[in-house]
């Protein structure tokens, strides 16, 4: 499907992240806070280890690496939480980095954007062609639908010594 001036996505705008070298995206409308490490320091420490609580509410962390089958990075300066809220279902998972925020009317103006969907990895729904890159769209309905399935993000050995540098 090309995108085209006038023609909408339905997103407000896209996050785009990366997890072990490769880029992601998500609709702005999910994505409630993305936090450094330092930022989620005071809120872990209160909380069981695969939880987070950001203004009043709790964020189930998975390990999003291991439901990717992808191998974990080390956390470095630019690693982030982002904490998403779809489906009235709360969760939040580290990346790597955060690339970039995609607006609609850098969305709508730009023609090379291409969407294919129908992936057949189990969390992947499709990809977007952006710029010539290849940018793979979550399943997030799947993801929160198997949320209590999914493995939790439970090693913050490495993320509290940096959280307390």
């Amino acid at each position: 499907m090309d995108v085209n001036q006038g023609l909408t996505l339905g997103v407000d705008g896209l996050l785009i992240f990366e997890i072990s070298n490769q880029e992601f995206c998500s609709d702005m409308r999910f994505v409630t806070a993305i936090l450094n490490l330092k930022e989620a320091a005071s809120n872990l420490s209160r909380m069981p280890k695969s939880e987070i609580q950001f203004n009043d509410d709790k964020y189930k962390l998975i390990n999003i690496y291991k439901t990717l089958n992808y191998n974990t990075v080390k956390q470095k300066n630019d690693t982030r939480i982002i904490l998403f809220d779809i489906f009235q279902t709360r969760f939040g998972f580290l990346v790597d980095k955060v690339s970039e925020i995609l607006t609609t009317e850098k969305i709508f103006i730009n023609k090379s954007l291409d969407m294919i969907l129908s992936s057949r990895i189990k969390y992947i729904k499709g990809y977007l062609i952006f710029e010539n890159r290849k940018i793979l769209l979550l399943d997030f309905e799947r993801i929160t639908k198997e949320l209590n399935k999914l493995s939790p993000l439970d090693n913050f050995k490495y993320v509290e010594k940096r959280m307390s540098e």
